[in-house]
Order: structure tokens, then C-alpha cells, then sequence
């Protein structure tokens, strides 16, 4: 793990070895014979950690990541500038043993049942030694960057806390919370998409990627052990519809969960990034922190709400 010269930024330098083009494919085709996710394929992947079962096969299914992001390089070059040991811990959900089953063709009670798990194993790794960050996401589709078709979310815990988060904890913690206001505002913007009586959800104002989406409780609940029962029902109704409205317009999307370190002030949100055209994949991120999109959040918001 390297540091940035200037910024505190870090980079996982990582020796796993990267999937030639023509294997994601494969694994993003309708193959589904050899793929490890699928019921049945169960002893391809390490001893699990955790299922949830249905009748007579599982539903949610945990277990180690065979092929972590941050696989550990074991000897760094000799050099002035700043570097660190690679830690971290990695984790597979499965939300579904259907192949072609996405996590927005999920009941809600099957969603509700998914966050659960999600919400139990964030609780359990942050409480292992130096872990400091656990970080939740999903990437679906080949230009999301994922390597498998069969849907599923990653966990991973760091021994840092991203900058961008750290950020985002001093807007939330410093005087009244930003993301407080930020709901307040948009409830009754033009980028609002759906809501129900615990969260919204929105287009941000200045996205960094075109038709970007956002879900926000409308209370200040810090991360997902704030949540109570009636909370993770009306969030697996919002996740559901949100995503719904994501796939009408494409098929490639990533879904970040931001959930607060423990206890830091955080207000928990979940941002969803679609890929709706290869070509603006990166986001079109100029390197100095400006961002190019090509719809108005407020157009985003009439294409989801199926005004447009």
C-alpha cells in the first residue's frame, strides 16, 4: 500500500493476476455451467461463513473472497517514499443462487432478508483487530468492472479510513449535518425519484456521473446497527425500486454502501453509479477532481421517475 506523494491517498499495489479480456467475458456470458457462484458449486469456493436458507437450498450465502482486491505484495522495492504493509479482509455475498437472477428482481422481503446479512457481517468484521473501514459494494456488468455474472456483493475491511470518507465524516460530524440538510432540500427537489417514510431517494445536485442516484435515510442514522426492523423494510422497498429504475436505462451499474466507522457521526448512504455508455466509463474524471456529465440531475430524476 503506497502513499500518495502530496495527499493522503493511498494505492494497493496487488500481484494478483489480472483476468485477460476474453475470460470476463466468458464469465459474463449465459455459461453458467462453471460458474462458482451457482447452486451446486458450492465446494468451489472456501468454507463458509455464514447462509441463509430457503426451503431446501440457501438464499444468501458468505464466504471468504478466494480472490481478494488487496492480495498482500510481499516485499516493496526500497524507496524515500512512503509505504505500508497491506492488510485487509475480504468477503463474497451471494444475494441469489439464480444465475440470472439480479438483486432488483429480488422480493422485497428476499432484499430486506439481504441487508440483514449485509448489516450482520459489517458488524462482525469491524469488531476484528485493525480493522478500521468496512466497505460494501456491487459492481454488475462487464464495464462496472465485474468479473463474474452471477450477482453478488463484496466486503472489504481496511486499516485505514478512505479520505473520501474521512470527508464525509467531518461534513457530517461539524456543526448541524450536511447530509441532514441535503434530504431536507431534496425532498421536494426535482431530483427526487422515490421515497417512502424512512428514505429518499434523489439525483445529487452535482453528480459525479451521469444519471448517479442516491439513497439517504431521512433521519441521522449513522450506519446499518442503526436501523431498526421497520427501517430495513422501507430501505430493501427503496434499494428494490431504485435499482428497478437503474436497469430500465441500462444494464452496468456499481452500488456503493457508505456506512460510518464505529463511533464516528456519519450519516449512512447508499450511491449508485450506473455505466449506461462504455464510452464514459471512468466517469470522464478530469485527474484535478472535475467531473463531466451529460444529463441534468433534474433529467436524471424524470428518466427514473418514467416522465421522460
Amino acid at each position: 500500500m503506497r502513499k500518495d506523494y502530496f495527499r493522503d491517498y493511498y494505492t494497493f499495489v496487488t500481484k494478483k493476476d489480472k483476468q485477460k479480456l476474453e475470460e470476463v467475458l466468458s464469465s459474463q456470458s449465459g455459461d453458467y455451467e462453471s460458474c462458482p457462484f451457482c447452486l451446486g458449486s458450492e465446494k468451489l469456493n472456501p468454507v463458509e461463513i455464514t447462509r441463509i436458507t430457503k426451503g431446501s437450498h440457501w438464499q444468501v450465502r458468505v464466504f471468504p473472497n478466494p480472490n481478494p482486491l488487496t492480495a498482500e505484495v510481499k516485499e516493496e522495492p526500497k524507496s524515500p517514499w512512503k509505504h505500508e504493509k497491506t492488510e485487509s479482509y475480504e468477503e463474497i455475498i451471494v444475494d441469489t443462487p439464480n444465475h440470472f437472477q439480479r438483486t432488483h428482481q429480488l422480493e422485497i422481503g428476499e432484499l430486506k432478508i439481504l441487508l440483514g446479512v449485509i448489516k450482520e457481517r459489517v458488524k462482525e468484521v469491524r469488531g476484528k483487530d485493525k480493522v478500521e473501514y468496512v466497505s460494501v459494494f456491487q459492481n454488475c456488468g462487464f464495464w462496472s468492472g465485474a468479473t463474474d455474472r452471477h450477482s453478488h456483493f463484496q466486503l472489504v475491511a481496511f486499516a485505514k479510513t478512505p479520505p473520501k470518507i474521512k470527508e464525509k465524516i467531518h461534513q457530517s460530524s461539524h456543526g448541524s449535518c450536511v447530509y441532514c440538510h441535503i434530504v431536507s432540500q431534496e425532498e421536494n427537489s426535482p431530483r427526487k425519484v422515490l421515497e417512502n417514510n424512512s428514505f429518499l431517494a434523489f439525483c445529487p445536485w452535482a453528480p459525479e456521473q451521469t444519471h448517479e442516484l442516491w439513497i439517504a435515510p431521512k433521519k441521522h442514522l449513522r450506519n446499518l446497527n442503526d436501523l431498526s426492523d421497520r427501517d430495513m423494510l422501507a430501505l430493501a422497498e427503496i434499494f428494490k425500486g431504485s435499482l428497478e429504475a437503474v436497469n430500465r436505462i441500462c444494464d452496468d451499474y456499481s452500488v456503493i454502501f457508505n456506512i460510518g466507522p464505529e463511533g464516528e457521526n456519519f450519516h449512512f448512504h447508499i450511491e449508485i453509479f450506473p455505466y449506461y455508455n462504455e464510452r464514459y466509463y471512468g466517469n470522464l474524471k478530469i485527474r484535478e477532481g472535475y467531473y463531466f456529465v451529460t444529463n441534468t440531475p433534474e433529467q436524471s430524476a424524470k428518466i427514473y421517475r418514467g416522465e421522460a
